[in-house]
C-alpha cells in the first residue's frame, strides 16, 4: 500500500448532509480519477449517521438484486464500512444498489485478511435507504442516481455512546459503478489490487463537532 494519500480527517456536521461539504471518491488503488463519478456528504444526529452519495454512470447498469441480503455488492452499489470508536477490525457493513436493496452484515477483520475474517450477513434494525435518480425510466438506465443513507448509531457501534464532540470515528465510504465499464472508488484508498475495500488500517477518521 505504498504510495498512499494519508488517511483521511473528515468533519461531520451536526444536521442532514450538506452538499457544499461534499467530498470526492478516488480510484480505490489510490489512482487520482479525472473525473469523479461519485461524491459524499454526511451528517448526524443523536438518533444516527446519514451519508448521500452523488453518484454519474455510463449505462446500462448492472442492476439485478431486488431482495434483501442478497449479494448487492456484485451490482452497481454504494457502500459504508463502519467501525465507530472501537477497533477498526470490527465493523458494520452497509451496501445499496440503485433499487435501494440493502444487504448489511457484521464483520471481524482485525488482520485485514480474507483468510481469517468472519462475515455475518444480517438484516441491521433501523437501517434505511432512499434512491433516486434520472432521467426517469428503469434504474439500468440512469445516468444519474442518489442515495441518502441513514443508520442508527446503535447499530453502527454497539454498546457505543452517540459521537460527542471532539469523537473520532473510524470507517470508509465506497462505490463499485458498473455499466459499460467498471470503476471501483473509494473515499480512502485501500490501494489493494485486485480491488478489496476490506481493509481496515485504511479506515479513513470522522471528527464530530456536536449532534442537533
Amino acid at each position: 500500500m505504498t504510495g498512499l494519500p494519508p488517511v483521511p480527517l473528515v468533519e461531520v456536521a451536526a444536521g442532514p448532509p450538506s452538499r457544499p461539504a461534499r467530498l470526492p471518491l478516488t480510484g480505490s488503488g489510490g489512482e487520482r480519477l479525472a473525473s469523479p463519478w461519485t461524491h459524499v456528504s454526511l451528517g448526524a444526529s443523536p438518533s444516527g449517521l446519514e451519508v448521500l452519495f452523488e453518484m454519474t454512470g455510463a449505462p446500462p447498469l448492472r442492476v439485478t438484486k431486488t431482495r434483501p441480503q442478497e449479494p448487492v455488492f456484485e451490482d452497481e452499489c454504494v457502500e459504508l464500512f463502519w467501525a465507530g470508536g472501537g477497533p477498526p477490525g470490527r465493523y458494520a457493513e452497509v451496501v445499496v444498489n440503485p433499487l435501494g436493496t440493502l444487504y448489511t452484515a457484521r464483520v471481524e477483520n482485525p488482520d485485514g485478511n480474507r483468510r481469517t475474517w468472519r462475515v455475518s450477513p444480517r438484516p441491521l434494525e433501523g437501517v434505511e435507504a432512499r434512491v433516486s435518480g434520472s432521467p426517469p425510466g428503469p434504474a439500468d438506465r440512469w445516468e444519474r442516481w442518489e442515495c441518502l443513507l441513514f443508520a442508527p448509531w446503535a447499530v453502527l457501534a454497539p454498546g457505543e455512546p452517540p459521537p460527542g464532540p471532539g469523537d473520532v470515528h473510524r470507517g470508509n465510504l465506497f462505490r463499485i459503478a458498473r455499466g459499460r465499464e467498471t470503476r471501483f472508488e473509494a473515499l480512502s484508498p485501500t490501494g489493494r489490487i485486485p480491488p478489496d475495500f476490506h481493509v481496515p488500517a485504511r479506515f479513513g477518521r470522522f471528527t464530530f463537532a456536536g449532534l442537533l
